[in-house]
């Protein structure tokens, strides 16, 4: 008949640990047969330790019961695994678990050892079904005790010397949510319960606890705080960890993020308002930025206006006490929640001001009185909020919901000229019922108006992203300013157009060879030049010996402003020192550079 014997303990110990094979707190027994076969079986605590086999601490998974010879083994908490070792995790102050003992061939068994009570208060054996005291034993008390065969489970509590309150820690900030800009300087704010007279350890992790790093070992539980450099990468998945883990330690709430410098502009989302009453017109922009702060960020367009010229109509975003026509807050493309903009208004009782902008799929924009009143709620399309001269005050609230999901389609547009070619490139980051892109221009200039100069197909609905190019030929534009857009068609014949982008078509007037950007360089790099006139032109790269090493241009090439990228990966040149030099008509010009791998 199979008997089993539950040990119960809990722990409370301040100790350093042993050697790795050796659990920081044990117990071990001694399970004799009526015929005097001996068990002997340990059971106990360690930070280290696992609910499984641990063959660190001397646990070793023992086949089945063999039915016929005594034995008595743990049962482990998977209720299959046997073995003659136990060890639990648990910790220095505290610990706690249950160990299941078993014994089979034998009605008449005796627990018996001597315990080293220098971790270990008092062993008190229970029964399991009704929890009445079998058996007490204080410290320096051998252990001996007969369960009577009528009993299948008995428990046993032991009691670790220690304090009464476990330490714990509470990280307020960062808390989770944050967006963090690379290099900057934060407070890592924390709380501690108790004083304990020991430093502890702050961990950062950048992948949400797969790996952590160590960021500070002073940590007091005195002190509340210590500051933190955030470190150059970019990622979502932010966590901080203070403490002694895995036993006395917390990690923060929620995960953070971090972006460098050069984040992504897709993770940015700009609502554009515009503001008209009679003549005047005033253009607005609120958004969410992972670079943004809460106060004015000159990176992100913001900018501290001057106050208003008397009776006149103005409208602005209020950033503290600060006006902007620019109000960034921080977040990126997947926050969800709420983000509260306030703008402030002046004019004339008599003044109709007309609030107009588009509303993405994504967002829900409420705007009120911030006085009470006014509500009107905008969802998915063009919107029109209208303040006349029943409108009590001059500000209004305007709250921004986003769920998470705003598409993000035109992430870059820019324009390059090369000679006579202007060399147009756009990127989406998602596609949703997108039939085409037209391409326009119009010069700079009263009275012009936007020609259709190209197209190109869309890719329907797709997440993926997804790059574009067009070049357009600007010999009949050479000397002015010209501004490009796309206009975006779906299937169903809705438009949209992109903002503008202004650049200028100079008329080169001497030959030019500028520098090449960037220098030092790997893996690619521009050389930029100019040609007065019509001409051949040879561009060729030689090493410092003077050895050419790589023919780039060699060819007629008309008047223009030109570039020439030069890429590794097609020219095979090692770290070193290199000299560029065009050669057009009788001009020769001459530049350094330098390739770093």
């Amino acid at each position: 008949m199979r008997k089993q014997l539950f040990l119960f303990i809990v722990g409370l110990v301040t100790c350093n640990l042993f050697a790795q094979t050796v659990p920081y707190a044990s117990v071990s027994f001694d399970v004799i047969s009526s015929n005097n076969v001996v068990k002997n079986l340990t059971l106990g605590i360690d930070r280290n330790a696992t609910d499984g086999i641990d063959p660190m601490f001397g646990e070793v998974a023992l086949p089945p019961y063999d039915g016929i010879q005594f034995d008595a083994r743990f049962l482990l908490p998977d209720s299959v695994t046997t073995s003659y070792t136990d060890i639990r995790f648990g910790c220095e102050d505290f610990a706690a678990g249950i160990y299941h003992l078993q014994w089979e061939n034998d009605n008449a068994v005796t627990i018996r050892g001597n315990p080293d009570y220098s971790r270990l208060g008092d062993i008190i054996f229970y029964d399991e079904t009704s929890g009445e005291v079998l058996a007490k034993f204080y410290p320096f008390d051998s252990i001996y005790y007969q369960p009577k065969s009528s009993l299948h489970n008995i428990k046993i509590g032991v009691i670790f010397g220690g304090v009464l309150t476990p330490l714990t820690f509470k990280i307020n900030s960062p808390h989770g949510g944050e967006i963090l800009k690379q290099d900057s300087i934060i407070t890592i704010s924390y709380k501690a319960n108790i004083t304990v007279h020991k430093r502890y350890n702050a961990f950062f992790s950048p992948d949400n606890g797969i790996t952590w790093q160590l960021i500070y070992d002073s940590v007091s539980t005195v002190a509340t705080s210590f500051p933190w450099k955030v470190p150059a990468l970019n990622s979502t998945s932010c966590r901080i960890r203070i403490g002694d883990f895995p036993c006395n330690y917390a990690d923060n709430d929620g995960t953070f993020s971090i972006y460098t410098n050069a984040y992504n502009p897709a993770d940015a989302f700009e609502l554009p308002l515009q503001m008209k009453s009679g003549n005047t017109l005033i253009n607005l922009t609120a958004g969410i930025s992972p670079l943004a702060s809460d106060g004015i960020d000159p990176a992100l367009g913001e900018s501290a206006l001057p106050a208003p010229i008397p009776n006149t109509v103005d409208a602005r975003f209020l950033i503290g006490q600060q006006g902007s026509l620019k109000d960034i807050r921080q977040g990126d493309i997947n926050y969800i929640g709420l983000k509260t903009f306030l703008i402030q208004m002046q004019r004339q009782d008599s003044d109709t001001c007309v609030f107009t902008f588009h509303v993405p799929k994504g967002l829900i924009v409420h705007i009120k009185n911030s006085f009470g009143g006014g509500d009107s709620i905008f969802e998915s399309g063009d919107a029109k909020y209208v303040v006349d001269g029943s409108f009590p005050g001059n500000q209004l609230l305007m709250y921004c919901s986003f769920d998470g999901t705003l598409p993000v389609e035109l992430t870059a547009f820019s324009a390059a000229v090369n000679g006579n070619k202007v060399l147009l490139e756009w990127t989406t980051a998602t596609e949703t019922n997108n039939h085409s892109f037209t391409i326009e221009r119009k010069v700079v200039a009263p009275g012009s108006e936007w020609r259709i100069i190209g197209s190109l197909k869309g890719k329907g609905t797709t997440a993926i992203k997804t790059s574009y190019a067009f070049k357009d030929d600007v010999t009949n534009c050479r000397g002015k300013n010209i501004s490009y857009r796309l206009k975006q068609t779906d299937f169903s014949g809705a438009q949209s157009c992109s903002k503008e982008i202004e650049i200028s078509v100079p008329q080169p007037a001497t030959f030019e060879l500028s520098q090449n950007f960037p220098n030092p360089f790997n893996p690619s790099t521009r050389i930029t030049y100019a040609l007065p006139e019509k001409t051949f032109v040879t561009l060729k790269i030689y090493d410092i010996l003077g050895n050419e090493v790589a023919v780039l241009l060699n060819e007629e090439k008309p008047q223009g402003n030109y570039f020439f990228d030069v890429d590794l990966k097609d020219y095979k040149l090692a770290s070193g020192v290199y000299f560029y030099q065009l050669r057009a008509g009788s001009s020769v010009r001459t530049k350094k550079m330098v390739v770093l791998k």
